[in-house]
């Protein structure tokens, strides 16, 4: 016959759900499961915020105190002297792929998630973000670069994309292509507005000035900037 459990009281604490003692015939070893309430925390022991665990833990009652598996190798039993649940600590180290004109916050805990965020824009409004180098697709600003698993990820409605580097810079050239006979075509841009200005000069000798600005807002779902040609200014030269 097994004797009565020798572990006098249950571990408890903030957002930890126990279970009533049950005992293994077999071993006479008493044991409870002790879960967190909100499925995206992790189990504290002994006020240990660092080797947290995750998901349901069975706790055993050994010589008269409830211990814990910390899941090292060997196994090792520790006592537990007491249980909470909350968010473990930011598994990502702070990011460095940061390029010029790049602004992004202090990273920020949502309890509800435990994910680590940081909201990331452009110092100047005129720019685009580009990630990991890709100056192909352009996302809309703000964002928000999340910690999961240890990985910078970012979701600008394709799903998760890890990031290595994030960068800010002008678009392309937004405007058609200049179809003309015998012109030379000689684009500049200003970097504090990107905005384009395009001469023409034509063997004619008539000169040509298209101004071509970029609208820097975005279409709800989609990913490529909303571009308008604002007008063109034709200036005549007679010989």
């Amino acid at each position: 016959m097994c004797a009565p459990n020798s572990c006098p009281t249950t571990p408890t604490g903030t957002g930890v759900d126990v279970t009533a003692p049950q005992m293994d015939a077999t071993t006479c070893v008493y044991s409870v499961i002790a879960t967190c309430t909100n499925p995206a925390n992790s189990l504290i022991f002994n006020m240990d915020n660092i080797n947290t665990l995750y998901g349901s833990q069975t706790l055993t009652c050994i010589m008269g105190t409830y211990q814990y598996d910390s899941g090292s190798s060997p196994p090792t039993s520790i006592p537990v002297t007491s249980v909470e649940c909350g968010c473990p600590q930011n598994s990502c180290p702070p990011f460095t792929g940061t390029g010029a004109g790049v602004d992004i916050t202090p990273s920020m805990l949502d309890p509800a998630t435990c994910f680590y965020t940081s909201e990331v824009t452009c110092t100047n409004p005129a720019h685009l973000l580009y990630l990991n180098m890709d100056t192909n697709n352009p996302v809309g600003l703000p964002q928000m670069l999340v910690c999961k698993s240890g990985v910078y990820q970012l979701d600008y409605g394709a799903g998760d994309i890890a990031v290595n580097s994030l960068a800010c810079e002008c678009p392309a050239l937004g405007c058609g292509g200049f179809i003309g006979t015998n012109a030379e075509i000689i684009p500049t841009r200003d970097d504090a507005t990107c905005i384009y200005t395009t001469q023409a000069v034509c063997t004619n000798n008539r000169e040509i000035l298209i101004v071509c600005t970029v609208l820097f807002g975005f279409f709800k779902n989609k990913k490529t900037p909303n571009y308008l040609n604002v007008g063109a200014t034709l200036n005549r030269k007679v010989s």
